[in-house]
């Protein structure tokens, strides 16, 4: 009998432990996770659109030339921008293409036609 309450005991230290280390484990998953969304988010939202003289800045449906045109944006106007995609389709050495939300559907614009700080942003 003398033989059964210590390995009782031990048992239950060793199921406090555990639920212990589950519960710092859950928190540390939740501090991971936020600082997950913190570096998934960009520092700059809105940009404004500069179409360095051309008569139309269109956002696409795809990043890259090959996409189909969804909306025109306007010179001079600010619109917020998220993550971008870097292809191999550029702009005047711009191969970011950033992602706007348009009319519940995604579009993307080159960065040669932004201000955006590409730095300031996130890729997709």
């Amino acid at each position: 009998m003398k033989l059964h309450l210590p390995i009782a005991v031990l048992a239950l230290v060793a199921s406090g432990l555990a639920l212990d280390s589950s519960a710092s484990s859950s928190a540390t998953d939740k501090d991971k996770d936020h600082e997950h969304k913190q570096k998934n988010e960009p520092k700059e939202k809105y940009c404004k659109i500069d179409a360095h003289g051309d008569a139309s800045v269109y956002c696409q449906t795809e990043p890259g030339l090959m996409g189909y045109v969804l909306a025109t944006v306007r010179e001079g106007a600010s619109y917020e921008l998220g993550c971008y995609k870097e292809i191999g389709n550029c702009l005047y050495n711009h191969c970011e293409w950033y992602k706007l939300a348009w009319e519940g559907q995604s579009c993307y614009v080159n960065g040669y036609y932004t201000e955006c700080d590409k730095e300031k942003h996130v890729k997709c």
